[in-house]
């Protein structure tokens, strides 16, 4: 599903934590979400939040995942654009910063 990201690491953390979302069916949770600028994801005292992480790191995971709070935070804002945007915009928005990137 997200074999359009090179790096190894990134995709399993993409791929563990969409299962995640999908399995706690809280994508339309995740878009009306509103992240505290301050807090951001991994500061949050939302028990989402904290469902989610449990979810991700459960044995039912289809990628076995430790994440680090950078991690995590990177992950969530990803799939944070993905319930806003959509899986396809994303696709594209990452392709696009590949592109730029052998650009240069």
């Amino acid at each position: 599903m997200f074999d359009f990201i090179d790096c190894k690491m990134t995709r399993e953390c993409m791929i563990n934590g969409f299962w995640a979302i999908d399995r706690l069916n809280a994508w339309g949770w995740l878009k009306s979400f509103a992240v505290d600028p301050k807090r951001g994801f991994m500061f949050s005292s939302d028990p989402m939040i904290t469902s989610i992480g449990n979810m991700m790191e459960s044995r039912e995971a289809p990628v076995t995942i430790s994440h680090s709070g950078a991690s995590f935070g990177l992950t969530m804002r990803n799939l944070k654009y993905i319930a806003d945007n959509g899986m396809e915009t994303f696709k594209e928005l990452v392709e696009s910063k590949k592109n730029n990137q052998m650009n240069q």
